[in-house]
């Protein structure tokens, strides 16, 4: 996942939409965040995702892809025991993981969402 969503910009080709080959070369992960319609989310997504990957050494969307339920529970047991983040703060990064993955799903970049049977933390 990039920095910024990698989508063409209008304003970059006025009167012009970027061609199939181009909007098929972008990421899945980049469709996913630049569709959040808030900019507050989108930055907010990008740092929860981008703590997961790098927490974990991820730094492909191939990699990411093959992520599964272990990993996503060692991030969370390194969150809670390691980096003392607060239950709020775990629950909302395994919501955007969550999410990014019922994208991937959604649109056949991934087999299955690996945070779904990860328990989120009580209050």
């Amino acid at each position: 996942m990039t920095g910024a969503p990698a989508l063409p910009s209008p304003a970059a080709r006025p009167g012009q939409l970027a061609s199939l080959a181009e909007l098929a070369a972008i990421p899945e992960e980049d469709v996913w965040l630049a569709s959040q319609k808030s900019a507050r989310t989108r930055r907010a997504y990008r740092l929860d995702v981008g703590h997961f990957m790098c927490t974990l050494g991820i730094t492909t969307p191939d990699q990411l892809r093959q992520v599964d339920h272990r990993a996503v529970i060692a991030w969370e047991r390194i969150m809670r025991e390691q980096h003392g983040a607060a239950p709020s703060t775990v629950r909302r990064r395994l919501s955007a993981l969550s999410s990014l993955f019922k994208h991937l799903v959604r649109h056949g970049a991934a087999l299955r969402n690996p945070v779904v049977d990860v328990a989120r933390p009580a209050n």
